[in-house]
């Protein structure tokens, strides 16, 4: 799918398993986060309202930029069926779905590209927008958790893995078990080096927040040890903000990464590569 025209402004949009995120971006900007959760998207007062917030159009002027008659661009990284009922509020716009298939600004090194998700290609690009072209593992934290390698030398990204996010394996170890108990994780909680539980509610909460810490610092030692060189570990998703305080050598990217790498693959698209 090609572009119809060439227009500044474009509303990125970021569909995931329990929310759906969308901005607008002018000239590579970023404009303010909407966060819609996971199907109000069509709601009153939801996705259509914010909609008509960023870019002064009504439901019924959707398809018309609301400073002239072209139509509105819109890019869309969608990891959920939801995707299929959203797509008639698009009707008359100039629609671009990321695939996995899609020439990107970087090679993608993966045997079955069809069933790549388009947020991990996003996130990917826009880290390289925020950290330049530099060896990095983005690790997404969210329904999953994906952890993928980019090498700058090649501009390759080299594959990643998928394990379950934070909620699942509280809920799995709930659900598979006859005793334990469902363990939720409080928003002020922070992950320590290294924390024992004293009785069953922390031995479960800690056996799985360090856990995700050890899985994720172990993947970036392994690799470095491969590579023989240093890899810059970005964190990103809901989940990062429990390991601010444990997860070391790392940075913590804005929860709007796949947004923007969105952005970043417009832009690349637009200068003809």
């Amino acid at each position: 799918m090609h572009y119809l025209c060439d227009m500044s402004k474009i509303l990125l949009i970021d569909i995931g398993n329990s929310s759906t995120k969308i901005c607008w971006s002018e000239d590579g900007v970023l404009g303010e986060q909407k966060v819609i959760p996971a199907g109000k998207e069509k709601e009153e007062g939801s996705l259509l309202s914010a909609l008509g917030e960023h870019s002064g159009s009504t439901r019924a002027t959707l398809g018309e930029h609301s400073a002239c008659s072209q139509k509105n661009k819109i890019m869309i990284s969608s990891v959920s069926s939801r995707l299929e009922e959203m797509m008639p509020i698009f009707d008359g716009c100039d629609t671009y779905i990321l695939k996995g298939t899609d020439k990107l600004p970087f090679k993608v090194s993966y045997q079955t590209k069809e069933t790549l998700g388009p947020d991990r290609i996003a996130a990917i690009a826009g880290a390289i927008a925020l950290y330049g072209k530099r060896d990095m593992l983005v690790v997404d934290m969210g329904t999953a958790i994906t952890l993928d390698y980019y090498d700058s030398e090649s501009n390759t990204f080299k594959g990643g893995n998928i394990s379950p996010g934070v909620s699942l394996r509280f809920k799995s170890l709930k659900e598979y078990t006859s005793k334990l108990p469902l363990v939720e994780v409080k928003s002020d909680y922070k992950c320590k080096k290294i924390a024992l539980g004293k009785n069953t509610e922390q031995a479960i909460l800690e056996g799985v927040m360090q856990g995700v810490r050890l899985e994720i610092e172990g993947y970036r030692m392994e690799l470095e040890k491969k590579a023989g060189k240093k890899i810059l570990l970005v964190l990103t998703g809901g989940d990062s903000k429990y390991f601010h305080s444990s997860t070391k050598n790392c940075t913590f990217a804005p929860g709007n990464l796949v947004l923007r790498g969105l952005a970043y693959i417009d832009s690349w698209k637009a200068v003809g590569a």
